[in-house]
């Protein structure tokens, strides 16, 4: 695996030195050497009023990573209020241990800068904010706008950092909105709820919180209606394209591709389990990078997935962020949808809840759909030869008679009959008959052309209609199947099988008008084949 990992890298370019990673280090460290000076200076007095607001900060850090992916923060306005009521030592510490414990019991990515980054972000612009606030004159409102000025300038400039690495995690535009937002909140919550806790500290604290986590709660309703209206959308642009799609491996495509507009990825793979290969495989692709879906790229997928029956979220140290979700009937998985996250964001488990939803759904349909082709397939193949059966094989030869007729084409029908084959199982058994039919009717898929239709007739007799094809021609075909069907050896019990097959022509329009009476012509000719020794190939005007 170790040697697909390093020919996975090359190909990708998230896998080069990643800056990003190293910036998150050195803020992860200053931040925590920041909290640590402070706290060594005793600046959390009183205790008390520090765990206080320690309690308030770490549960709307919780939730706004839980709720809105740390857009908006509620938290900052704490943030403020700890700042002019305690001052930046015991407001850069309070932030910093409040981000800490949230990605702590939040994060996925397990190492140090994904427990301390938030938390030193946090710090570092308190102490941004506090020290531009200070150097200017004024009072406790326009310190407060323009310490929350400074406390934003630093989300700013991180988010600028991380698009020069190549990290975003989202829309520039989007995320402006959100930074413009927060300050917003911040400043005006701030001051009012900092008048507030100077009357009563504790009465105006749970008051605030109260109020932050009711405005998340009225983000969350709005954010999972908005949800699914696009979820709807979703499905209803798929389902609307279904009338105009032929097979249920359309619809997997389609789902494919309208996903990408809902759940942004830069590969969506749909794998379908092969019962002639026993595996999965790749079955339709949609990527930003052409290069990049090779062998390794698949076995790397193909490895994540295992043998999953429920949707997962994968954290792949080179591909990044994976969601998976199975595709299954009622019981069984028949395959998966894969999609790989842009460089830089992560999928979350609400993400993957609505993306389980809408495949859900659609696979269902596809299911179906599988089963109805099953079904139509059983009712038109003959299951022994695998060939199709005399009813399917009529209504096709009615068909071609038809368009044969309109455009002045020719066609010519072939019966074949195998010899002796009553002998065959008078000798060898009825299972050593079944062979021979089940070899005959392989023989004939191998042989003939893709737009010549054969089908078994009845018994030990098939028949085939070979399109625009003139009776010389015919002939001529007719001849080298029965030449290769003599050269043909079974082996049944350890004894060598031999047969061979006579065969009737008659061809439209030269022999008849009507298709019926072309079959009745081709049973006459293939009648005197039999009379003429067996092994043979007679045209209508040969009798």
């Amino acid at each position: 695996m170790a040697g697909k990992t390093k020919k996975l890298s090359k190909n990708y370019s998230m896998h080069k030195v990643n800056y990003w990673q190293i910036w998150r280090v050195i803020v992860s460290l200053a931040g925590f050497i920041l909290t640590v000076f402070y706290l060594l200076k005793g600046s959390i007095q009183p205790p008390g009023a520090f765990f206080a607001l320690l309690t308030v900060s770490f549960i709307l850090e919780l939730t706004a990573i839980e709720i809105c992916g740390s857009k908006i923060k509620g938290s900052y306005v704490f943030y403020l209020v700890t700042l002019l009521l305690k001052g930046k030592g015991f407001a850069v510490v309070l932030s910093f241990l409040a981000g800490l414990l949230a990605s702590f019991l939040t994060k996925e990515e397990k190492t140090f800068p994904g427990y301390f980054f938030e938390g030193a972000k946090n710090s570092l612009g308190i102490l941004l904010g506090s020290h531009l606030a200070g150097y200017l004159p004024g009072g406790e409102f326009f310190l407060a706008l323009i310490y929350t000025a400074g406390f934003i300038l630093v989300d700013a400039v991180f988010m600028i950092l991380r698009a020069f690495f190549g990290e975003n995690a989202g829309s520039t535009k989007e995320e402006i909105f959100y930074y413009g937002l927060n300050c917003f909140l911040t400043f005006t919550a701030g001051v009012l709820l900092t008048e507030a806790i100077k009357k009563n500290f504790y009465q105006a604290l749970f008051l605030g919180l109260l109020l932050t986590e009711a405005f998340y709660l009225v983000i969350k309703i709005n954010q999972k209606l908005l949800n699914q209206s696009l979820d709807y959308v979703t499905l209803w642009n798929i389902s609307r394209t279904f009338h105009r799609l032929e097979t249920p491996d359309d619809m997997l495509k389609a789902m494919l591709q309208e996903l990408k507009n809902t759940f942004s990825y830069h590969t969506g793979v749909i794998y379908t389990y092969s019962e002639s290969l026993r595996k999965y495989i790749p079955r339709y692709l949609n990527t930003d990078f052409p290069e990049l879906p090779g062998p390794e790229f698949h076995n790397t997928l193909l490895s994540e997935m295992g043998n999953r029956k429920t949707a997962a979220l994968i954290k792949h140290p080179q591909l990044g962020s994976i969601a998976v979700v199975p595709l299954q009937n009622r019981r069984d998985v028949f395959g998966y949808l894969v999609i790989v996250a842009p460089k830089g964001q992560n999928y979350s488990h609400s993400q993957l809840r609505r993306l389980e939803n809408i495949s859900g759904q659609v696979a269902l349909a596809v299911y179906n759909g599988y089963l109805y082709l099953r079904l139509k397939e059983l009712a038109q193949k003959d299951e022994l030869t695998g060939l199709y059966n005399r009813r399917y094989f009529l209504e096709r030869l009615n068909e071609e008679h038809l368009r044969s007729r309109r455009h002045k084409l020719n066609y010519t029908i072939v019966l074949l009959d195998i010899d002796y084959f009553k002998k065959i199982n008078d000798t060898y058994g009825h299972d050593c008959g079944d062979l021979v039919l089940n070899d005959f009717g392989r023989f004939l898929k191998d042989t003939l052309r893709r737009t010549d239709l054969s089908a078994r007739y009845g018994g030990e007799e098939f028949v085939v209609l070979l399109p625009q094809t003139g009776k010389k021609e015919a002939y001529l075909l007719a001849e080298r199947l029965r030449e290769k069907v003599k050269e043909r050896v079974l082996i049944f019990q350890g004894q060598k099988v031999k047969y061979t097959v006579s065969m009737g022509l008659a061809a439209y329009p030269e022999d008849a008008e009507e298709y019926r009476e072309l079959l009745s012509l081709a049973d006459k000719a293939l009648y005197q084949a039999k009379n003429r020794g067996r092994d043979k190939v007679v045209m209508v005007n040969n009798f």
